[in-house]
């Protein structure tokens, strides 16, 4: 048995499956007024996690260096995925 689910509906699930930690992240995601793709949104909360992890670890130099190289990466490819989306 095939279930389909609308794909706005399936947007909001993704939003509101999110634990506690996210209420601000989802509040901003909601306050934009149109919500992202689903693949979008889970490439938004996928990095919204791991910034949230590089957050709670003790910085250096090095760590910092990477991060800052790491978000250019991630940007990238959240890009490619736009433009593949709107095509």
């Amino acid at each position: 048995m095939v279930v389909k689910i609308h794909p706005e509906l399936l947007r909001i699930m993704i939003l509101y499956s999110l634990p506690p930690n996210f209420d601000s992240f989802r509040t901003a995601i909601e306050s934009k007024g149109v919500l992202p793709s689903a693949n979008n949104l889970k490439i938004k909360i996928i990095e919204e996690y791991e910034e949230g992890i590089e957050a709670s670890e003790p910085q250096t130099s090095e760590k910092i260096y990477k991060n800052k190289n790491n978000k250019k990466k991630n940007s990238f490819r959240r890009n490619l995925l736009v433009k593949e989306e709107t095509q």
